[in-house]
């Protein structure tokens, strides 16, 4: 069945390809007519080239939607009547007589070939805007109408059952989950679609805690109190006042973020915080379906209404499930960025935000998926900051608690270990700022390193930072690896900026030399004041200094006498010698290095190593 219908709708684009293929060979053949054959193989190729884009659009976009939805988006597309799939179909019909070169209509390829591009654009945009729903369950009764006065949440009347009809032996089915094993059995997966986005605008972000008064939270502690490391940004007994201020310093959200530089969460987030569903979002049908969402009343933001009712409703079937966290759906449209386009979403981790630092320095603060938010709320230390208008519960939840089914995240479990090395291997590598996002694009190709590979291809937004950055010697110094939310990628180097050590070499005339494998270039980085030496590959480099000869950074003279600091992959460790060089200048001073205000200077020792 699947394979029927991808047939009928990508097959005249293959035929396409086929017939200009043919027509090719034949015009390359030549014949009594060369000035027809040459005429003819120009159009071959345009028609064939037509074909091949079409379906390097359209394949990879049918299988990730054929992944996501199997049977019911086939099926969907099934019943579609695309506009200029008949038209196309037509011109094909009999073309084949025409690829001949005493048959060759030049008038008849460009049809073809404007045909195919115009059934190819429209089966894409109705593949994007198709939206796959399931069958809208009865509304329940009691149910405030999206027409009345903007109800408060105790306002709303509570269906499930009353806390004294239910069997004390039986808790809800949300309170069970102990384990991850008990929370897998209970998840289920929202009808909208996550996928990545693009532009957003919202509020500012709140520096300062909000008081407990100001909360509807209620929670149950923890079963276990977690240890919180310091690379997470908190305090721990016996660990250094330096490297505490360090990580908080890195962790911070600053202007710079991709939180700010997305303008922060959706004004219509902060409605649905504040006022509640009624006040800020609005029903509507979904485009190409028989489905309705409700939207967000600032943005394009949006999920299914039928969900978004069993929620207000309190129904026990309004739970879900992700990375072993519970919450409602109501959450999820707190947490959301504008979005200006139905296929672009972003969200913000309000308990980030609300603190204004990250758990860890690596962590990013804007996510591209749903799952990524929640994989990133599972390991955050509870309990999690308090933020007017979320509710939070943690542990196993009482089944008279009159709150049970009136919450936004649940924490059966206590947070997951932190996935990143320890901050003792992280502190011997680089740490880079993200200059360009680097993502899939929606429809496009799975983004691949420079082996093909795609599996290990870190995708993240511009103002993002990422930790423990790496030079693997087989890819030159053009692609790097370095790990963000806790997962180890890789990506191009020219779109993050390398920070500069927090300890900068002194300069010294050490005498020791060593040639460059990789060029370095630092007008590829924003701060060109940061103190780095550029370089091509295979030039020299004089008086190498460092603090520890395995740190990440090193500092030098070029051959014309410019001073500087430099990772050390891209020195060929081979090459280290001794050779006197140019001397050195009597003094040097280096300019800022660090967005604390901290100043680095390379100190010169005048009286040599």
């Amino acid at each position: 069945m699947v394979v029927d219908v991808k047939e009928l709708f990508l097959q005249p684009f293959h035929e396409v390809v086929e017939r200009g293929k043919e027509a090719v060979a034949n015009a390359e053949a030549g014949g009594h007519e060369p000035g027809v054959a040459k005429l003819m193989l120009k159009s071959a190729r345009a028609l064939e080239r037509e074909g091949e884009r079409a379906l390097q659009r359209l394949q990879p976009l049918w299988d990730e939607r054929v992944a996501q939805y199997g049977n019911s988006f086939t099926e969907a597309m099934r019943d579609k009547e695309v506009e200029k799939h008949q038209t196309l179909a037509y011109l094909l019909y009999d073309l084949d007589d025409f690829v001949e070169i005493d048959t060759f209509d030049e008038d008849r390829f460009a049809k073809v070939q404007a045909a195919s591009k115009a059934f190819a654009l429209n089966l894409l945009e109705t593949i994007k805007r198709l939206r796959i729903e399931p069958p809208e369950p009865a509304p329940p009764t009691g149910l405030p109408t999206p027409t009345s006065p903007d109800p408060t949440w105790s306002e709303i009347p509570k269906l499930s059952q009353s806390p004294k009809d239910r069997d004390s032996s039986k808790p809800p089915d949300r309170a069970l989950p102990a384990t991850p094993q008990k929370a897998a059995r209970h998840c289920r997966r929202p009808s909208s679609p996550d996928v990545l986005g693009a532009e957003r605008q919202g509020v500012r972000l709140v520096s300062q805690p909000a008081s407990p008064q100001q909360l509807r939270t209620v929670t149950t502690p923890p079963t276990t109190s977690p240890r919180i490391s310091a690379e997470r940004g908190y305090c721990e007994a016996g660990l250094a006042d330096r490297r505490l201020k360090r990580s908080k310093a890195n962790c911070q959200i600053g202007l710079e973020s991709t939180l700010y530089k997305l303008d922060g969460f959706c004004p219509g987030a902060q409605t649905f915080k504040n006022r509640g569903p009624y006040a800020a979002t609005k029903a509507a049908m979904e485009y190409g379906t028989n489905g309705s969402v409700a939207r967000c009343v600032e943005c394009e933001f949006r999920h299914s209404l039928a969900e978004l009712e069993l929620d207000v409703g309190r129904d026990s079937s309004g739970n879900w499930c992700k990375a072993d966290v519970l919450y409602r759906l109501r959450f999820v449209y707190k947490s959301h960025l504008k979005v200006r386009a139905a296929h672009t979403v972003y969200y913000g981790c309000l308990f980030c935000a609300q603190q204004g630092y990250t758990v860890h320095e690596g962590d990013a603060t804007v996510f591209t998926k749903e799952e990524q938010l929640f994989q990133h709320l599972a390991r955050h230390p509870q309990p999690l900051p308090e933020v007017t208008g979320v509710t939070v519960h943690y542990g196993k939840v009482d089944q008279d608690n009159p709150l049970i089914e009136d919450y936004d995240l649940h924490f059966p479990n206590p947070p997951v270990p932190s996935p990143y090395p320890d901050v003792t291997v992280l502190g011997r590598l680089s740490t880079a700022t993200t200059l360009k996002n680097h993502e899939r694009r929606y429809g496009s190709r799975p983004l691949t390193d420079p082996d093909g590979n795609k599996d290990r291809v870190l995708q993240f937004l511009a103002g993002s930072r990422i930790v423990g950055v790496e030079f693997p010697e087989k890819w030159k110094g053009k692609w790097c690896t370095g790990w963000q939310e806790g997962v180890q990628g890789s990506f191009p180097a020219n779109l993050v900026a390398l920070e500069p050590p927090e300890r900068a070499p002194e300069m010294s005339n050490s005498g020791v030399a060593a040639t460059t494998r990789w060029a370095w270039d630092k007008r590829d980085f924003k701060d060109q004041n940061a103190g780095w030496l550029s370089f091509g590959s295979n030039e020299t480099i004089f008086h190498i200094s460092w603090v520890h000869q395995s740190d990440w950074c090193w500092a030098g003279m070029s051959k014309k006498g410019k001073v500087g600091i430099f990772p050390r992959s891209h020195i060929d460790p081979n090459s280290m010698r001794q050779e006197p060089g140019p001397s050195l200048p009597s003094s040097y001073g280096m300019p800022k290095t660090s967005p604390s205000g901290l100043m680095r200077k390379l100190t010169v020792n005048s009286s040599g190593s």
